[in-house]
């Protein structure tokens, strides 16, 4: 299988999708958000990128940089939040 990274989960949330990747046969790292984050995703040997999309104040800056460095540029990124879609509020 591949390796994928998760950044800026909660714990909890965190180590079940750990888990349930590894009990898949991935192998699962998961990253604090920090400044040197996107370096330090460039030097892994990646197949996929998790991100909670809920504590990025911005989530299109951190995705741009990971798409401007060659070795993460094609990275497939996967962000998951909580954010309600406008169409949904009223049910």
């Amino acid at each position: 299988m591949g390796t994928v990274a998760l950044i800026g989960f909660p714990p909890d949330l965190e180590g079940l999708i750990l888990e349930a990747l590894r009990s898949a046969g991935y192998t699962a790292r998961a990253f604090v958000l920090h400044g040197d984050i996107v370096p330090v995703l460039g030097r892994l040997r990646l197949d996929a990128l998790l991100l909670d999309g809920h504590p990025f104040t911005n989530l299109p800056a951190l995705v741009r940089a990971v798409r401007e460095q060659p070795a993460t540029a094609a990275l497939p990124i996967v962000v998951i939040t909580a954010k309600l879609r406008d169409d949904l509020e009223d049910i």
